[in-house]
């Protein structure tokens, strides 16, 4: 969950930078609605836990993740926020919610009180080792589509008489620029920068297809290999989840 979560929206902050042109602080107001979705599960799965066992809460959570992801897979360089990202991230915060709240619980199943700090610390850090791996893993996904787009695809080619130089650029014009440029050379630029969002967005829409493999892979993990029941969680009015 940990390589799924972190390695994979890392991704999202850079659609919403590089390709929707947001700024740093209106990227993270975008994310916003998977803590939301987050929060509302969250609450609900510790109503729930004591009533149908934290099982069915962690194998129908993976799924509900893995569907937002595969959302985000249809992201383009165009697409709207409100269309085609905020559906998904807010499928994704509500899986996620639905998944922690019981595997933190379950962690602490037969824990004595004296080793239940080391042993919540444990699944923390277990959450970082596993974003620390799915960033590995998922930037050479990330890296290895945008190549392939690269390649399949043909590059614009620049207006005869113009040297490609010349038209090198490090940032991308604001619309005043463009407007100001020749007919042909505004083409080509545009054209250009359609081009490079276009393989950054094939990078991303692979990252993201590949953590919802590894998220809905959670589901069938648990369903075996968890066999904890409601009766062997915590006594006590609240259950204990993760903050």
């Amino acid at each position: 969950m940990g390589a799924a979560l972190l390695g994979g929206t890392l991704y999202l902050t850079f659609y919403f930078q590089i390709v929707l042109g947001f700024s740093p602080v209106i990227a993270g107001v975008a994310s916003l609605p998977m803590t939301g979705g987050i929060m509302m599960t969250a609450a609900a799965a510790s109503a729930l836990m004591p009533r149908v066992g934290p099982k069915p809460l962690m194998a129908a959570g993976p799924v509900v993740s893995a569907i937002g992801l595969l959302l985000l897979t249809q992201i383009g360089v165009d697409t709207s926020y409100w269309t085609h990202v905020l559906p998904g991230v807010v499928l994704l915060g509500l899986g996620l919610g639905l998944l922690m709240v019981p595997m933190q619980n379950v962690a602490l199943i037969g824990v004595a009180d004296h080793d239940a700090g080391a042993a919540s610390a444990l699944v923390n850090a277990a959450l970082q080792i596993g974003g620390a791996l799915g960033t590995a893993v998922f930037t050479t996904i990330y890296t290895s589509a945008k190549s392939s787009y690269l390649s399949s695809n043909t590059a614009p080619v620049p207006p005869a008489g113009v040297p490609p130089k010349a038209l090198a650029s490090q940032t991308v014009p604001s619309d005043s620029e463009l407007a100001a440029l020749p007919e042909p050379i505004r083409e080509f630029v545009i054209s250009t920068i359609d081009y490079m969002f276009s393989a950054e967005v094939s990078g991303y829409a692979h990252a993201f297809a590949a953590a919802a493999i590894m998220v809905v892979l959670i589901s069938p993990i648990v369903l075996v290999l968890v066999r904890a029941r409601k009766t062997d969680l915590p006594a006590g009015d609240t259950p204990v989840h993760m903050c």
